[in-house]
């Protein structure tokens, strides 16, 4: 709700022209407008990874709460206030990493009796979305049809904020070679000039800082990952990690957000059934 609240306040200064407001994390910003906003972090990709991570938490708890899923009803019913404001933010803040977390957030509400309603349901929203005159859901097929062809230049003209994350995943899918020591041990950290001029990078780099710290290293991190946040394999909480954040453990203060709703929503369901069974 907070990213909410402060999402609408930004909406009404940028419309009325006053774009510095730092109360309102509004430092004159060039992208900041009523449909392009970042409300409580430094841009509106990074909230829109939070949300996501948020609401897929309390979906979470809900779940524990009733004993099963909540339909997509139930939370219109009861919780109408927080799916409205959800929604809102997502949608309106112009963001292509919002769209596709939606449709990943989608997959939760999935039942075996529904697929073919489902696949039917997205063939048509694709079908929509190339259709409407929409900025961020633009900004997701051009990227989607750019992450086809499997070419990082692609990607990168497609969408340099969204290359920063899926080039690494393309990268380490198509040219990592398993048979070269410095894969399984890196090459050594970057240097500071080389870190802070990203851009040079983004063509280049690799899942999990790889090629410095080596696929090993990777691997103990991802492991780490899986054992203190994911609760299973195959599950909503493996995509959101995998497609938003990469699986990485980069120092950014909204991927450890991330990471932070995940363990906790995990700490509670463990916690809730191993009391239920002892009951």
């Amino acid at each position: 709700m907070a990213f909410f609240y402060c999402a609408v306040l930004q909406q009404l200064f940028s419309a009325v022209g006053l774009r510095y407001m730092p109360v309102l994390n509004m430092v004159g910003q060039t992208y900041l407008s009523p449909i392009h906003f970042n409300t409580l972090t430094f841009e509106p990709s990074s909230s829109a990874r939070i949300l996501a991570f948020l609401f897929l938490g309390f979906l979470r708890m809900e779940e524990l709460y009733l004993g099963n899923k909540p339909s997509f009803r139930y939370l219109w019913d009861n919780h109408r206030k927080i799916v409205f404001a959800f929604l809102y933010v997502m949608l309106f803040m112009g963001s292509g990493t919002a769209i596709i977390a939606l449709i990943l957030l989608s997959l939760y509400f999935i039942e075996k009796k529904y697929i073919v309603h489902m696949l039917l349901a997205f063939s048509l929203g694709y079908a929509i979305l190339t259709n409407v005159d929409y900025l961020p859901a633009k900004r997701m097929l051009v990227t989607v049809n750019a992450v086809m062809t499997l070419d990082v230049n692609e990607i990168t003209i497609a969408d340099n904020s969204a290359a920063a994350r899926i080039n690494p995943l393309v990268n380490t899918l198509t040219n990592t070679d398993l048979t070269s020591s410095e894969t399984w041990f890196g090459k050594g950290t970057v240097s500071v000039e080389q870190r802070n001029n990203w851009y040079s990078t983004l063509k280049t780099a690799k899942m999990g800082n790889i090629d410095q710290y080596g696929l090993i290293s990777f691997i103990v991190a991802i492991s780490l990952i899986f054992m203190c946040c994911i609760p299973r394999f195959l599950s909503v909480e493996t995509l959101l990690a995998f497609f938003l954040i990469g699986m990485t453990i980069n120092n950014f203060s909204y991927i450890w957000g991330c990471y932070f709703i995940l363990a906790t929503t995990k700490y509670f369901y463990n916690n809730y059934t191993s009391d239920e069974q002892d009951n």
